[in-house]
This record gives C-alpha cells, structure tokens and sequence, in this order.
C-alpha cells in the first residue's frame, strides 16, 4: 500500500483555498483500521548551546512548537471503503484518489526558514494498518501574506537600535509605525545631529539595516545577524 499527497500549487497566500489530491494505491484489497488526515502550521524553534555542565563542555539543544493553524480533513475520508465491525475498513484493490481542500487564515504567518527559528506548513496522513506497519505520508507548503506588516521581529529590531545609537546622535524613521515596515517598501528617515561638538569630528556616516532573527525556548534566549547587511554611506 501506499500514500501520496499532492497540491495544485505549492505556493498560496493567506486567506486562498488550496485544493489537492489524496491518493491512496495498493495491488489487492485490504483492511484499515482508520485513516487520519490534517493540515498544520507551527512555529518550531532549535537552538544550540555550549554550556559548561560539571566542569565540562556540553552542547544542549533548546527547542519549542507551537501549532497556531491545525484543521481535521479526515471528513474527506467518509465515502471511501466499507465499513467492517466498529472501527475497521475494507478498502478496494487499485487507485482511490480522495479530492480535498481547506482554507488559509487571513491572518496565518509567512513561511519561514531562519537559522534557529522555523515556520512551516504540512499535510500529513496516516494510515493505520491492523496487521503490518502503519503508513504515513506528509506534504510542506508555503504560505506568504502580502496582508501582514511584519513578523513580531519588530521588538527586536527596536532593542538593535537602541543599542547602536550613539550618544549625540538620533535617528528617526518615517512612516505610521516607525518601526513596522513590510516586503519591497522603501525605508525613509532622518538622522539627527544633537550635539553640535561632535559634528566637526565626523568623518564619514555609513548606515547599515540587519536583520536579527530573535527566538526564546525553554526560557534560553538567543539573537542572530541574518546576512548579508544592506549598507549605505553617508558623504
């Protein structure tokens, strides 16, 4: 027996429907015990650590999940099969292909691949067989929305500037929330001199914009620089 799932794309935004295919083959007929079948979107968070653990160096992994989108499609499954006493099925030799499809929150979070932190979508199913192996399959997807105005990076990017500025010296971005800004949008503001001594003594003024991936688990909290830098200077 085997499992297959396919999408009609494997790119959708927020708030679409995806549409797919289930497709479950075996050479002869065969008995399930039940089928289970959902799509889910969790944030997962892995960071490494070497700590110093009775006087020696250890390396422990930090990790945390958190489902925030989760949908039951075993209703799809109804019409197949027949069913056999209470909890068993008899399922037809060949090819049955199982039709689904499920929507995505307006609100649902971009895909994510960062260095610690991990934001993932996925079909899974699974097959539970009475008397050999379970069957599982799983298929990831990415979601992205043009909606959302970040990612909650923002604090982070907040605690960066505060950090590198200056004293003598503040900068100050345009825009409804300063320090919210989306994909492709153009980032404006002014830099201001407050101390007048200091003015004589600059050379050169280069501006640099990171990105810092920021994640906590299990209370352990680590920032990383995600490259490269955009810098711009400043004659």
């Amino acid at each position: 027996m085997a499992i297959d799932i396919s999408l009609e794309r494997n790119e959708y935004a927020a708030g679409e429907t995806a549409k797919g295919t289930l497709t479950i083959s075996e050479d002869k007929d065969f008995k399930v015990q039940g089928f289970e079948f959902s799509v889910s979107g969790a944030e997962i968070i892995e960071m490494k650590s070497d700590e110093n653990l009775s006087k020696t160096i250890a390396t422990r992994t930090y990790d945390e999940s958190n489902i925030f989108f989760s949908k039951d499609l075993s209703h799809f499954l109804n019409s197949i099969g027949t069913k056999v006493g209470d909890d068993m099925l008899e399922m037809p030799g060949g090819i049955t292909k199982v039709p689904f499809e499920f929507s995505i929150p307006d609100d649902a979070l971009e895909s994510y691949e960062g260095k610690c932190a991990t934001t993932i979508y996925k079909i899974e199913a699974a097959a539970n067989m009475p008397s050999r192996l379970d069957l599982s399959k799983s298929l990831s997807f990415t979601v992205f929305n043009q909606k959302r105005k970040h990612m909650h990076f923002d604090m982070a990017i907040r605690e960066e500037i505060n950090e590198k500025t200056n004293s003598g010296i503040r900068l100050d971005l345009e825009g409804d929330d300063k320090n919210i800004f989306s994909p492709g949008q153009i980032i404006r503001g002014k830099i201001t001199i407050e101390d007048s001594k200091i003015l004589p003594k600059i050379r050169k003024a280069e501006l640099i914009l990171q990105a810092i991936e920021f994640v906590q688990a299990q209370g352990k909290k680590k920032r990383t620089e995600i490259y490269p830098n955009y810098k711009e200077k400043i004659e």
